[in-house]
């Protein structure tokens, strides 16, 4: 599934700072996803210098740390059994690699994000869940257009993002294969796992 899938997490990751702000009303969904793409642009292109290969991700996090929920991201990559095992400095180091993971692999999107389009086709409810919404996203890249569906939940009149299916392919599940395949290989060793996390298992396939 990694391997498969890897390639296609740049196109994901692109439009997921796009997804976690406050929102006032649930009929801004739409309007406020497609005013945060054009401040995305606005940013590279303010920025296109300072975006260089060493500097590039931890510029993206001091923007962008705020909007992305990296802690419920890798809450949920752990998964229930691991992340109720560990301790809290377990999480918290896996916390850390994993926004590592995330925002490099952010970053290699970065090169071809003026060349894309990202138009939002409209949102909805799951049934009696007011607070959760799914929004249908279209990225668009030369000739290419792929189709995202991001699973949202608002708390605190705060909506972000927890999930994003891609062409019908979870995410979240990507990168929990990738933990799971690590918990097996050295026997749900949790110090074992977090150590043996690296980028390269993520990037060598895309």
């Amino acid at each position: 599934m990694i391997r498969k899938c890897a390639s296609q997490i740049n196109f994901i990751l692109i439009a997921l700072m796009l997804l976690i702000h406050p929102v006032s009303a649930d009929d801004e969904l739409d309007d406020y996803v497609n005013n945060q793409h054009e401040k995305i642009f606005s940013f590279l292109k303010e920025n296109a210098e300072m975006l260089s290969e060493n500097n590039r991700i931890d510029l993206i996090e001091k923007e962008f740390s705020g909007l992305i929920s990296i802690n419920e991201i890798s809450k949920r990559v752990m998964g229930k059994k691991y992340f109720m095992s560990a301790t809290e400095e377990q999480r918290k180091r896996f916390n850390n690699k994993f926004k590592e993971t995330f925002f490099n692999t952010y970053s290699s999107a970065l090169s071809n994000l003026e060349d894309q389009k990202i138009e939002v086709i409209g949102h909805a409810h799951p049934k009696d869940k007011p607070n959760a919404a799914i929004v249908r996203v279209r990225i668009t890249s030369g000739e290419d257009s792929y189709d995202l569906n991001y699973q949202m939940i608002k708390k605190k009149n705060r909506w972000g993002v927890i999930n994003i299916i891609f062409s019908g392919v979870n995410i979240v599940s990507i990168f929990k294969t990738q933990f799971s395949s690590l918990a097996s290989e050295y026997q749900d060793d949790l110090d074992k796992v977090i150590d043996g996390w690296e980028i390269s298992d993520i990037r060598q396939n895309s």
